[in-house]
């Protein structure tokens, strides 16, 4: 039972010390014709609550009886 909860320490520490980027990853090529590298404007992410369900309304179906 040690050794299982060991390596599942182990485990987390590794995973957690494998996270993050130190360089830049560019992908191979060039930008796309109109585009470019950078960008000299305010970037923005916004982040909405999924968690409400819509309301669903019965909508009339006129093949359905």
């Amino acid at each position: 039972m040690r050794f299982h909860i060991f390596f599942a320490i182990l485990a987390m520490v590794v995973a957690a010390l494998a996270q993050g980027v130190t360089d830049q990853i560019k992908p191979p090529g060039d930008a796309p014709a109109g585009s470019t590298e950078t960008f000299d404007s305010r970037f923005e992410i916004t982040i909405i609550n999924i968690k409400k369900k819509a309301k669903k309304t019965k909508r009339y179906h006129p093949l359905k009886v």
